[in-house]
């Protein structure tokens, strides 16, 4: 995997984390694209993408967030699984294929 050196993304998703800590889950979503169009593999913002997608009820935005971190990054299979931002989505069918087929 190739690490990216522009820091832009990482201030970006920054930001994202902190409008999403605040609830303003518009705002955390524009920041999340962001980092991701600095940084399209940058599974981190994708998975947290997921969930604010999530927590806004957007299920098929939220599963193909998640699905492109999962892509990215194996480990956010585990962190899916418990985590309770997706339990709006846990029980569709297409959530549970995604972290049931890898």
């Amino acid at each position: 995997m190739v690490i990216s050196l522009d820091p832009n993304h990482l201030a970006a998703h920054g930001l994202g984390v902190v409008y999403f800590a605040q609830g303003k889950l518009d705002e955390a979503i524009a920041e999340f694209k962001t980092a991701i169009s600095l940084d399209p593999n940058y599974a981190n913002a994708h998975y947290d993408l997921a969930r604010a997608y999530s927590l806004k009820n957007e299920a098929n935005l939220a599963i193909e967030s998640l699905q492109k971190a999962i892509e990215l990054d194996k480990e956010y299979i585990k962190k899916a699984e418990t985590e309770s931002r997706f339990d709006n989505i846990r029980k569709s069918l297409e959530f549970q294929k995604l972290i049931g087929s890898q």
